[in-house]
């Protein structure tokens, strides 16, 4: 009889989750909140740097100054009259991506530390450069279909075949990114040649007659030199354009760079699509492993990411901290009896064990991957299926038919093994055929890492360890980045002619002015540390609607309300915030008397909520705006009252939360900034305008004639379902003002990096515009997230060419061929790994020691071949704070502009290059619900937050916690706003 009391148990349901929508920036799914950690520090533990608490960092004690020859090469690329500057231009507007015209001017010299280290020949060693491909040969007997597909190993199968064709190569030095490509640096005596692999998994006793049969094809593709790329990258003549060789020449250096870690088995190796360049030691007895315990299993570890990259005259390794969570490697007879302390749900469980790979005992080097837990729906469909009565079933629950009578995975394991088992059961074949093995023969594989969400516990825990000022990050990096190098990768590096300078890099940067955003009578704030409060100030325009109908509704779940105990203390909080609306100047009148809701099934509460809604659309038929008061962070409950406010009933919803230090504290505590806050959500939805600049810090921006537009991918994260489709998003301003944004939003297919319904989506911003302004804008200047430095071409080849021909749908002919509009593109990054230290503490943030908010660097690090900067608008709130990228990959506005300027001593260049960086950093400050200045310019921002909004509205797609049963494919009516929103900022 199995031991139901210890095993069988499913748990309760669980309260609401505790994560929910953030108010930070626009992650795509970063940690929640959570509560206090279990974890404590685990082998190698962690120690603080000496300079741990400094306010600035130093190397050895010492500040390096920058390249006075980078600068000079940056200086002479750049260098030339007016005439030179016109012949420069005409140039590169044959090039797919315009060259930089010149370097920034404007703001307060300084100088910081960036996290790269110079890579310097020691010898011009050639990189002899060989394809690997792999084809299966058929086993003997076997048939084929001639028209299937031939897709070749991968995975872990793959890196280990390459390692078997490593053994039978020349003993020459070789490198490989233990996948496609071979490194060497002397020829291989052949230009194509096939090899006989046979495969078997390492640390077993070799191949046998069953062992599969590979043939592996090397080929040679050419030889690459580093000097060629220095020689490149180190001339000033702005016509040599050769972006073949510098990508090729980067790829093969990270590969050497590389091979020796990957070929560890101490170092976990991150898993992604991309490039595997992260790297975290997790060797017991090495003095650079930083880790910690987590709850559930799990562990943290500290590494790195590294990779290589140009610069103007030289050759750089971008070095960055990186944390992953990982598996502990340990019996999952000990996880099960954690999941079980940790009262952890079995389907939830389930989700987190899904794919693990696990050592089997009872067969000799066998490593399996385990589908899941047994459940009831195991096998199906088929002739004498296992018998599971639930979820987490011991093995004395789960039964299944052998020699035609039904056998428990015990009894089984008793008579075949002489093994007693009886704990939880784990499925290691696939639903349809399931293979069961007892969790008690089962090992946890070392280095594998979790991809899922972590508990909040977790969640709080890894954020205690990672978040760190960012003096300590840049000692990491210089100690233990440059350790883990050193010790793994230099004699490689070495061999191939190629040296590291361990010394971390400095620039020259400056600091912008903070802008002074006004609010109505022309009062001006004055940020601090690029942020600022709204005492004694009203919106710049209020959303005045005397005859607006708005309410509330408190939500409860199963009778909990958060700090409220009865709807008469909801209403009071209420006249509150109407008092603060009417003090930040939105003349509104009271709200409607509220109601409650009371959810039944907090982890589906979609039926109840909709239902609400519909009553509610029938007793107060024009309610425009509810306040929604939540009674806490529960993603679900949020999920469900933004669908049915934006897509089904078409009324805006301004959430709060009646838990912890929200909504309901405020009046306690006299709170009016919380008030304050949530009412720049409230303006903004009803069309107002909460903060506007003058025209001289939005420059021609002011003339009413330039279009902003922000776009936006999003993709499927970890966890989504399979039929998960990507999300594209537009919104544009319709005004000089930048008042108001409104957005359009569409689906695609899952992973399509180019927003595939762009020419409809811009012809509708374009109208929209037309319509405020009775004209269409001679200008428009694009901000676009979302896209990868792989991927800059094709924003020009695919997406920019719908662009040109929605406005030739759109604009009279007449002025399509005089060229108007004129368009400029900028690519927003945020997916890099650059960071920035000050070098002296007048140029620190006292807080978290990162530069002060307002840093642009345009030199040290870029190419004078790429029109690129970085701006860190931001004061990050804890940890480094971390710059957007910022890309320009077309430009017709610009450049033009700056010709027509008088001069004043800087080139056009120069003009062109302070008017986009001064622009782009005076929007930061123009993010309509903070006061404070962002870390991405609002634009891209924005249409960042429509993406998100629509994964909320298909959280059944795009939720970790989705099941088959609710997957189904996405439907474009599912994101179709109402129309009585769609031309208002509803998403904010």
């Amino acid at each position: 009889m199995a031991d139901r009391g210890r095993w069988s148990g499913r748990g309760g349901r669980g309260g609401p989750g505790r994560g929910g929508p953030g108010r930070g920036g626009p992650g795509r799914g970063g940690p929640g909140r959570g509560g206090p950690g279990r974890g404590g520090p685990g082998r190698g533990g962690y120690s603080q740097p000496a300079s741990a608490s400094a306010s600035t960092f130093k190397q050895n004690g010492q500040v390096h100054q920058p390249s006075q020859h980078i600068a000079q090469l940056e200086e002479q690329s750049m260098a030339g009259d007016l005439q030179t500057s016109l012949q420069k231009m005409s140039l590169t507007e044959k090039t797919l991506i315009p060259a930089r015209p010149g370097y920034g001017t404007k703001g307060r010299p300084v100088k910081l530390w960036t996290n790269y280290f110079e890579l310097l020949p020691t010898e011009d060693a050639p990189f002899n450069r060989y394809a690997i491909h792999f084809k299966e040969e058929p086993k003997p007997g076997a048939t084929k279909d001639k028209n299937a597909e031939d897709q070749g190993p991968k995975g872990r199968k793959l890196e280990r075949l390459v390692h078997l064709l490593l053994e039978q190569l020349p003993k020459v030095p070789l490198a490989t990114d233990h996948s496609s490509t071979m490194l060497s640096t002397r020829p291989l005596g052949f230009t194509s040649k096939e090899f006989l692999v046979v495969y078997h998994s390492e640390g077993g006793s070799g191949p046998d007659s069953k062992s599969p049969k590979f043939r592996a094809k090397v080929e040679f593709t050419g030889t690459l030199t580093f000097g060629a790329l220095l020689a490149y990258l180190q001339s000033t003549d702005m016509t040599v354009d050769r972006p073949g060789i510098k990508d090729e020449i980067i790829q093969a250096t990270n590969i050497v760079l590389g091979h020796s870690m990957k070929a560890k088995s101490d170092i976990l190796i991150k898993k992604t699509k991309g490039p595997r360049n992260k790297y975290f030691p997790t060797g017991k007895s090495s003095n650079l492993v930083e880790h910690w315990m987590l709850s559930s299993g799990l562990e943290a570890f500290r590494g790195f990411f590294m990779s290589v990259r140009a610069a103007t005259g030289r050759i750089l390794l971008n070095v960055q901290v990186q944390h992953i969570i990982a598996w502990e490697a340990q019996p999952l007879l000990d996880l099960m009896r954690k999941f079980r302390s940790e009262k952890m749900r079995w389907e939830e469980a389930n989700r987190m064990i899904a794919g693990l790979y696990v050592h089997v005992s009872h067969l000799k080097n066998r490593l399996k991957r385990i589908e899941g837990l047994a459940t009831p729906l195991d096998g199906r469909g088929t002739k004498d299926p296992p018998q599971v009565p639930q979820w987490g079933a011991t093995a004395t629950e789960v039964k299944f038919c052998k020699d035609n009578q039904y056998i428990s995975v015990a009894d089984y394991f008793q008579k075949q093994h002489k093994i007693a088992v009886h704990g939880p059961v784990v499925n290691v074949g696939n639903r349809k055929n399931p293979i069961y093995m007892p969790s008690e023969v089962c090992t946890i594989k070392l280095n594998q890492d979790y991809r899922n969400k972590l508990s909040p516990d977790a969640t709080a825990e890894m954020i205690k360890h990672a978040v760190r000022r960012a003096p300590v990050n840049a000692q990491t990096i210089v100690s233990n980045g440059i350790g883990l190098l050193k010790h793994n990768s230099e004699a490689m590096l070495n061999t191939f002619g190629v040296k590291i300078d361990p010394s971390m890099i400095v620039v020259s940067a400056r600091v912008l002015p903070a802008v002074n955003p006004e609010y109505r009578g022309g009062n001006r704030a004055n940020p601090s540390d690029g942020s600022w409060n709204m005492r004694n100030v009203t919106f710049a325009r209020g959303a005045n609607q005397s005859a607006l109908r708005w309410s509330y509704v408190w939500i409860k779940v199963n009778g909990y309300g958060g700090r409220f105990s009865r709807i008469s203390e909801v209403a009071t909080c209420v006249n509150k915030f109407h008092s603060m609306l009417g003090k930040c100047g939105i003349a509104v009148p009271k709200a409607v008397v509220g109601t409650e809701l009371d959810l039944q099934d907090a982890q589906d509460p979609v039926p109840q909520i909709g239902a609400f809604f519909a009553a509610q659309a029938k007793l107060l038929p024009k309610t425009k705006l509810l306040l929604v008061v939540l009674p806490n962070t529960s993603s679900v409950i949020y999920n469900a009252v933004k669908r049915a406010g934006d897509i089904e009933f078409g009324i805006h919803t301004v959430n709060v939360i009646a838990d912890g230090r929200k909504f309901a504290k405020a009046i306690q505590d006299d709170n009016p900034q919380y008030f304050a806050n949530v009412a720049l959500k409230f303006n903004l939805k009803l069309g107002g305008q909460n903060q506007e600049l003058r025209p001289a810090d939005l420059g021609f921006i002011s003339e009413g004639k330039t279009m902003l537009v922000g776009l936006d991918v999003t993709h499927p994260a970890p966890g989504s379902t399979s039929s998960a489709p990507s999300v594209s998003s537009i919104v544009a301003s319709v005004d000089n003002r930048l008042s108001q944004w409104p957005a359009d939003v569409k689906l695609q297919k899952g992973y399509t990096e180019m927003i595939e319904g762009l020419q409809e989506m811009f012809k509708s911003r374009l109208r929209l515009w037309q319509s405020r302004n009775s004209q269409l804008p001679e200008e428009i200047l694009i901000y676009r997230d979302g896209v990868g430095e792989s991927m800059y071409s094709l924003v020009m080849t695919k997406e920019y060419p719908l662009i040109r021909a929605a406005c030739q749908e759109v604009y009279p002919a007449p002025k399509t061929k005089a060229g108007i509009p004129s368009i400029t593109i900028v690519i927003c990054g945020k997916r890099h790994h650059t960071r920035f230290y000050p070098t002296d503490e007048d140029s620190a943030d006292a807080r978290t020691g990162s530069p002060r908010p307002g840093t642009v660097v345009d030199r040290g690090i870029t190419e004078t071949r790429v029109w690129d900067f970085y701006l860190q608008a931001h004061s990050a709130l804890q940890g480094t704070a971390k710059p957007c990228h910022y890309v320009v990959v077309h430009d017709e506005i610009f450049r033009r502009r700056a010709f027509k300027k008088a001069r004043d001593g800087r080139s056009p260049g120069q003009h062109a290059q302070d008017d986009l960086e001064a622009l782009t950093h005076a929007m930061c400050y123009m993010f309509g619900r903070a006061t404070k200045a962002v870390s991405l310019c609002p634009p891209a921002y924005y249409a960042d937050l429509v993406c998100d909004r629509a994964r909320r509205w298909l959280s059944r797609v795009f939720d970790d916690k989705a099941t088959s049963a609710s997957e189904g494919e996405a439907r474009s009516e599912e994101v179709q706003v109402h129309k009585d929103l769609k031309d208002t900022m509803f998403y904010i």
